[in-house]
């Protein structure tokens, strides 16, 4: 099963954030890792993918350490 590629507004909705925080954490390197997938004039962010897999684990890794942090 191929891994589903994600847009930057899928991305933000499954973390709970705005696209504009997914920006300002791939600016900091805090970001799920994600990788250009081509290029549309005017908007930076549209050719931004994300696999589902990375989000997924990125969202589990943040709740651990939410979840050590608070215990």
């Amino acid at each position: 099963m191929k891994d589903e590629l994600l847009r930057i507004g899928t991305v933000a909705e499954m973390i709970g954030v705005a696209a504009g925080t997914i920006h300002s954490w791939r600016y900091k390197g805090t970001a799920p890792p994600g990788f250009p997938l081509g290029f549309r004039l005017g908007s930076d962010a549209t050719g931004l993918r994300w696999k589902r897999s990375e989000v997924e684990a990125f969202i589990a890794a943040r709740h651990a350490t939410q979840t050590k942090a608070s215990a």
